[in-house]
């Protein structure tokens, strides 16, 4: 077993295999460093509304999509239907053909009324009532569920390690938000600081163990809404230390007069 790599100085001859070896890495590179992340984002995708707050804006990005890695460049812009309806917005595979040296995969994006995985991946959500523009700024934590006019970001299908991960400028708008509380104890300070340096987020594992431990529950598997509820309510209580474990049986203190 060897790992080679092309060797490129002046007055060797260019070699067919050493282009191939080129156009092989970064997908190979790719492929095996998202092996275990489920469908969704990777990178990227951003969603923003236009300047004029009736349409839709959406970066260029990476998914995975049915076990393969896909490189979205190009930007989209695509107009919001203003009646106060809800619209989610899904990245759909159209097709995929071989034609001759090219393997290609036909992506659109798609706005639709009803919430079904099978479309899809999702992307994000939004209610936008006539008259009014479209929002991609929220004023805090809470308001990221806003019912009208604003990107609903919490049920985006964003890649994970082995389960899907929480959108992390959801995660990101927590830690910072946290990160003001007068009374932030140490714990909750060191998991907004790890938020803060995770700018692709954190497995889904560490937010449902940590929802748990803050709130005294048991540890369960969170929807993504869940996930957004437990973390609202921190927030809700200040971050404080009311939450820490009781002290153990056989610890007692004796006061003395």
């Amino acid at each position: 077993m060897e790992s080679r790599y092309p060797v490129f100085t002046r007055g060797r001859i260019l070699k067919g295999e050493m282009l191939e070896a080129l156009r092989t890495y970064p997908e190979q590179y790719l492929r095996l460093s998202y092996e275990n992340y489920t469908a969704g984002v990777l990178y990227g995708l951003k969603l923003s509304s236009s300047d004029e707050g009736d349409g839709l804006r959406i970066g260029g990005g990476i998914v995975k999509y049915r076990g393969r890695i896909h490189i979205l460049p190009e930007e989209k812009l695509l107009a919001c239907p203003a009646d106060g309806h809800r619209s989610y917005l899904y990245l759909s595979l159209e097709g995929e053909e071989r034609d001759g040296d090219w393997e290609c995969f036909s992506f659109s994006y798609r706005l639709q009324r009803e919430e079904k995985r099978e479309h899809g991946l999702l992307l994000g959500s939004f209610c936008l009532r006539p008259g009014f523009r479209l929002r991609d700024r929220y004023l805090d934590f809470r308001d990221c569920a806003a019912a009208f006019d604003t990107l609903d970001l919490r049920n985006a299908d964003y890649a994970g390690p082995f389960r899907p991960a929480f959108h992390p400028k959801l995660l990101r708008l927590y830690a910072l938000e946290g990160l003001r509380l007068p009374g932030l104890c140490e714990e909750e300070f060191l998991f907004c600081q790890l938020l803060l340096s995770r700018p692709e987020g954190v497995c889904r594992e560490s937010l449902e163990h940590y929802i748990a431990r803050r709130l005294r529950r048991e540890y369960q598997e969170l929807s993504n809404l869940e996930l957004y509820e437990g973390l609202s309510e921190l927030l809700k209580r200040g971050g404080g230390r009311g939450t820490e474990e009781p002290e153990r049986e056989g610890r007692k203190r004796i006061f003395l007069s």
